[in-house]
């Protein structure tokens, strides 16, 4: 055999060997891993010394738009989550707590940050890791017993505040988005995500400017040990 017929054989051998991994890689893989092999979904990085910015490997325009995509692409959706408590593990806000919030970074692109307060010692403080306690003010809402307008999906509830915020919780117990984002279904999290959207379509359709965070921790504001998502209304 010459040397080019030979390695013209060996270039073969390797190219299907690799195209044979591809295909039982792919095929062992979750959704969302698969996704996570096929683009990069989310880097980050420390803005302050007080905020990490959570930013999407795909540019967003808005808001708007990055809600849209949350509610369709349910891959990403789930990677994303899983993005922000890989962030809060790695920067270490697991003891000092964190507001989500959503914002802009210096290039003026759409991104989540993590807001990590200043730590203030409190006598009942809510850990983001405590076993989850069901007895709270949330409780009746759950359990379908509260006299409050509220809505139910196949995973989540919305009602409003006494403030008049609306906020949306899953039906299972989770005590901050970071429990959630680390131990939420990939059905839970795809239903939170599609009905945040829906959510803030009826806002805007009501012409009611809002933000959307999370408070997790009592440092950070949390006064309620289930995790919930809050739309709060702009005076």
């Amino acid at each position: 055999m010459s040397i080019h017929k030979q390695t013209s054989f060996i270039q073969l051998f390797c190219l299907l060997t690799a195209l044979f991994l591809m295909v039982f890689i792919s095929a062992n893989l979750s959704p969302v891993q698969a996704h996570l092999q096929q683009r990069h979904v989310c880097d980050a990085y420390a803005q302050t010394k007080a905020v990490v910015v959570i930013e999407p490997g795909r540019l967003f325009k808005d808001r708007d738009h990055f809600l849209k995509v949350m509610a369709t692409d349910k891959n990403f959706a789930v990677a994303y989550t899983r993005c922000i408590g890989r962030a809060v593990d790695r920067f270490s806000f697991v003891e000092s707590g964190f507001r989500l919030e959503e914002g802009r970074d210096e290039l003026g692109k759409f991104v989540i940050k993590l807001q990590a307060p200043s730590f203030n010692v409190i006598r009942q403080p809510i850990a983001l890791t405590n076993t989850y306690n069901s007895v709270h003010s949330f409780s009746e809402i759950l359990a379908g017993k509260s006299k409050k307008d509220t809505r139910f999906s196949a995973h989540t509830v919305m009602f409003r505040s006494f403030s008049g915020n609306v906020i949306l919780i899953p039906l299972k117990g989770y005590i901050s988005i970071y429990d959630f984002a680390k131990k939420a279904s990939f059905a839970e999290v795809a239903d939170l995500w599609r009905q945040a959207c829906t959510i803030a379509k009826e806002l805007k359709t009501a012409n009611k400017p809002f933000v959307f965070a999370s408070h997790a921790g009592t440092a950070s504001g949390q006064t309620v040990p289930h995790f919930h998502l809050r739309f709060e209304l702009q005076k």
